[in-house]
């Protein structure tokens, strides 16, 4: 009991983090396009913050929480570098999506390039990524290059969700950051279950109901924000 408590509490403290130090953010569910002071845009997907520092010689955007995508303006003589948990990541010309997922940070580049750093790494060692790449960055430093279908992964941009033989505990998972409640899978030899295919996350509850009459599970609606599924 009381180490959840504490982890309650610390969740909180993020929360209020987030929230005190963002300058945009967005609630469960709620996506929003931003235009920074030098035309870079940046869009925010559900339950995201970040906190932007231009200075003369330098941009920088902290990713508080969540996920957001990044189109950068070129501008030389001011490198444009997004920070998080440690991360930090710097376009070469480019759009890119960030997601801090826990401790971990994910990176995924859709056009140009960007560089990647570490504080767990080597000072030395840089990870450049171009379109098409990306690397999960995670608390020991340790994360691979691979390549991925980037577009489907940044789906979320055009308010979609694509899965391809995804589990259906990672679906479930995913589809919880947009919900306004919870989304439980009961039945555990359920979770493996492959999923595939293109879901409007307007009503992420509906993607749930989709779900339901293509796959062998059942669902149990506790209250119109609380879903079991099994």
């Amino acid at each position: 009991m009381a180490a959840c408590l504490l982890l309650v509490m610390a969740l909180g403290g993020q929360e209020l983090m987030a929230r005190l130090g963002a300058d945009y953010r967005t609630g469960v569910g709620e996506q929003r396009a931003v235009t920074l002071s030098d035309q870079s845009i940046v869009t925010l997907n559900t339950d995201s913050a970040i906190a932007v520092r231009y200075h003369s010689d330098r941009r920088i955007v902290q990713l508080l929480r969540g996920e957001a995508s990044f189109a950068v303006r070129p501008d030389p003589d001011r490198p444009f570098t997004v920070g998080s948990r440690g991360v930090e990541t710097t376009a070469l010309g480019t759009q890119f999506v960030v997601r801090a997922d826990g401790d971990d940070v994910r990176v995924t580049v859709l056009n140009g390039s960007v560089q990647v750093t570490d504080r767990a790494r080597p000072q030395d060692e840089v990870l450049r990524l171009s379109a098409g790449d990306q690397v999960s960055m995670k608390p020991d430093g340790a994360g691979s290059v691979v390549r991925v279908d980037a577009a489907a992964d940044a789906a979320w941009l055009q308010h979609r969700l694509v899965f391809v033989r995804t589990p259906l505990a990672e679906v479930v998972r995913e589809l919880a950051r947009y919900h306004h409640g919870a989304i439980f899978v009961w039945n555990s030899a359920l979770r493996s279950l492959p999923v595939t295919g293109i879901y409007n996350l307007s009503d992420p509850s509906q993607i749930v109901a989709t779900l339901a009459d293509t796959l062998p599970i059942h669902l149990v609606r506790l209250t119109d924000r609380v879903i079991i599924i099994r």
